[in-house]
């Protein structure tokens, strides 16, 4: 088993896909010293969550957490063909001659393309029945399995999703266009707020990875 030490990174600037023929690191705790306690204690919360929760075949995998020292770390298995998004954009999408970069029929497309769709409810449903959110859920947020499986990462427990959005909405350029507007103008998120993201995720898959309403986003954040 291969761990790599991404020491310089952050827990919003989580690695997927790393070059690791067993395991990719996902989450990190931002460095040592500088760190906050307050984030301390969260991510020893979430990764005390993370070892507690049952196996899904829908989320991604913890294979280990290390929180004997600062900078703590979650193992998490390598889902080697990327994100959803990259997926729909590599080979459902358009090429510059106007046909589609895979020769996939119509029908096709459509059941894979409501697979993914069914996937990422089944792996909604399991992470509501253990009391968690994902407030940053999106296509770029799926993780695609070799055997098109795709798998969930980046959630959070109830009681800590509220700081998870904080996080999201600190960011220079939030993605505002994919936030339920409870959580845009007020900072708040809930069971609804996960409903509004999984129909933005909707959009993104039948629309084969295009942005969702990324003008809208853009003015948004001007406005703020």
């Amino acid at each position: 088993m291969k761990i790599v030490d991404v020491a310089e990174q952050s827990i919003d600037d989580a690695v997927i896909g790393l070059n690791s023929e067993d395991v990719q690191l996902n989450f990190q705790l931002p460095g040592a010293e500088n760190a906050r306690m307050k984030e301390i204690l969260n991510f020893r919360a979430l990764a005390k969550n993370a070892t507690i929760m049952p196996r899904h075949q829908n989320i991604v995998d913890v294979l280990g957490v290390s929180l004997e020292d600062v900078p703590y770390f979650i193992y998490q298995e390598y889902i080697e063909y990327g994100t959803l998004k990259d997926f729909l954009m590599r080979n459902y999408q358009e090429s510059s001659g106007g046909s589609s970069k895979r020769d996939t029929p119509d029908h096709e497309k459509t059941l894979h393309l409501t697979m993914f769709a069914a996937d990422i409810c089944e792996g909604m449903l399991f992470l509501k029945r253990q009391n968690c959110h994902h407030p940053g859920l999106a296509a770029r947020k799926v993780l695609l399995s070799p055997s098109g499986r795709c798998k969930l990462y980046d959630f959070w427990p109830v009681d800590l999703a509220q700081e998870r959005v904080k996080q999201i909405l600190d960011k220079k350029l939030p993605p505002l266009a994919w936030l339920a507007p409870e959580t845009v103008f007020l900072g708040h998120f809930m069971e609804k707020s996960d409903i509004w993201n999984f129909g933005v995720v909707l959009w993104e898959i039948y629309s084969l990875g295009m942005a969702h309403n990324n003008h809208f986003g853009s003015i948004l954040c001007k406005v703020l």
